[in-house]
């Protein structure tokens, strides 16, 4: 279900004929909020399902949401947001672009 609903957004966009040189490297990043505790504030929750890899991080009070706040996180850290899907256990799904896996990676394993 939600590779037809990537797909359906990336359709519109792509070129007719591809390259190497025209692909984009893509992830899909799963986010959640976690609510407060007695002993913890709000945070943000980052999946990436493809390297089940996870990063956790204080959430962005000056953001509308635990979405933007990822957001603004990964655009900090330089991905690019392409799109967002909202998945059936009320997480959101954003689409990113990014240049290294490496890099991409070693941001959530810090």
């Amino acid at each position: 279900m939600l590779a037809n609903q990537l797909w359906s957004v990336l359709s519109v966009n792509l070129p007719k004929k591809m390259s190497t040189n025209t692909v984009q490297n893509l992830i899909a990043c799963t986010v959640k909020y976690i609510g407060p505790t007695d002993y913890r504030g709000s945070r943000i929750k980052m999946s990436l399902p493809r390297f089940e890899e996870t990063l956790t991080i204080p959430y962005n009070y000056e953001a509308r949401d635990a979405e933007q706040g990822a957001v603004i996180f990964l655009t900090d850290n330089g991905c690019e947001p392409i799109a967002r899907a909202c998945a059936a256990d009320h997480s959101t799904i954003l689409l990113f672009s990014f240049d290294s896996t490496d890099s991409l990676l070693s941001l959530f394993r810090k």
